[in-house]
């Protein structure tokens, strides 16, 4: 079992979920509008790992993998670029979780960059953003660097 959990015990008391269970997690989005300082869109969830209760409620990692997308996409659209030929990376990322999000269908995204400044080569930005009207909510920072890398 993962990281020894059968021989040391705590198999039982952790979570199936952040073992494996994410990875039965998947969602489409369903629409996105792409401005010069935001970016706004909904995400539909086809799929998802049930939970003890049976019940759906969107987790935290999936969330921030729903935020992260969108960073990625308006710093390509910002750049100009259509194809993404480049990594971005993550400098920061802070969630406050303030409701369950239980719904499956349309649950509004927004990202709003209120920050963007290029130096050594790299673009740098940040970002508030807002999942289902406030229900989780935070800050992002990304980078990119300015030009693709050259291929091997």
């Amino acid at each position: 079992m993962l990281n020894g959990f059968a021989e040391n015990g705590y198999g039982p008391i952790s979570s199936d979920y952040l073992r494996a269970g994410y990875k039965e997690d998947d969602f489409e989005l369903t629409s996105i509008v792409v401005e010069e300082k935001r970016v706004i869109g909904t995400v539909r969830v086809n799929r998802f790992f049930s939970p003890m209760d049976g019940e759906f409620h969107l987790s935290s990692a999936m969330g921030t993998i729903w935020i992260q997308q969108f960073a990625v996409i308006y710093a390509f659209h910002d750049s100009g670029v259509t194809v993404k030929d480049r990594e971005v990376y993550l400098r920061e990322f802070s969630m406050k979780c303030r409701s369950r999000i239980v719904n499956l269908e349309n649950i509004p995204l927004e990202l709003a960059v209120t920050s963007r400044g290029e130096r050594g080569g790299r673009i740098f930005y940040r970002a508030e953003y807002d999942i289902d009207a406030g229900g989780f909510v935070g800050r992002i920072c990304w980078f990119m660097d300015a030009r693709p890398q050259a291929q091997a």
